[in-house]
């Protein structure tokens, strides 16, 4: 690893750090007011005002270091200089303008905790990094000409695609995954994705970042946003719809046959 990487790769692992010990000290607080809710005396506490900023802020946080290209960092000085900034400049319509008091400290706090760790892993050095598989953020040039390749190729257009709409390429076959074993399936593909691959695939989603990553970070699922992933080369593709069905085309279809009942339409 070259210094820049690493300091990089700190960052990284310390937004991702410390976005699942926020969440995980979350958990029992959102218990609560879930039970709450159901006994009709819901009200946001200052100790989850205190904590959900802090995950959130520190995504946004992420999401601007994850525009860097892990593989085409800046000098180490530029680069200390660009990740010191994203703390005080990352939003979303989830952070910032908070109306209470307790949620904007918070999130102030966590900005400065990042800016002050990462300037002080650039002034002393950030160590030897273990490597973290590769992300980055897409820029939406990029995520237009994905969207038109599979477009051209497979006919995935930006509305809903097959079983939801006509067959668009001979090479199709969809799963429903309330009538399979899912968490089999699942497993077989996120195996796909990720076994052996030395190139790196696009995820798109219907609305929040695009990426491209390392197939080991690939969560091919409906989280609330249809989504497709592809390889570079569109040797094959996958589609994941928010009617539980999962499309595959090209050589993703291999893995499945055999082992699991496509839908019949």
């Amino acid at each position: 690893m070259t210094e820049s990487l690493d300091l990089h790769t700190f960052a990284r692992r310390y937004c991702i750090d410390r976005i699942a010990y926020w969440h995980n000290k979350y958990r029992p607080i959102e218990r609560n007011e879930i039970n709450s809710i159901g006994s009709g005396r819901h009200k946001t506490t200052d100790a989850a005002y205190d904590i959900f900023p802090r995950y959130n802020i520190l995504a946004e946080i992420l999401l601007s270091v994850e525009t860097l290209d892990s593989d085409n960092l800046p000098e180490f000085k530029k680069l200390a200089e660009l990740l010191s900034n994203f703390g005080h400049s990352a939003k979303s319509d989830f952070t910032s303008n908070h109306d209470n008091s307790t949620a904007h400290s918070a999130e102030q706090e966590e900005r400065y905790t990042f800016i002050e760790a990462v300037e002080k892993a650039a002034a002393d050095g950030p160590g030897e990094q273990l490597p973290l598989p590769y992300r980055r953020v897409l820029a939406h040039s990029e995520v237009e000409q994905v969207r038109s390749d599979i477009a051209t190729i497979w006919g995935a257009t930006d509305d809903y695609w097959y079983p939801l709409r006509e067959k668009s390429h001979p090479s199709l076959v969809a799963f429903d995954l309330g009538s399979i074993d899912e968490k089999r399936f699942l497993k077989y593909l996120c195996k796909f994705l990720s076994f052996g691959r030395d190139e790196k695939i696009f995820e798109l989603r219907e609305y929040g970042p695009s990426y491209q990553l390392d197939g080991r970070l690939a969560h091919p699922q409906y989280n609330g946003a249809e989504g497709y992933w592809c390889s570079p080369s569109n040797e094959w593709i996958v589609y994941c719809s928010h009617e539980n069905t999962v499309t595959l085309g090209g050589t993703a279809v291999n893995f499945a046959i055999g082992k699991f009942k496509p839908l019949t339409i």
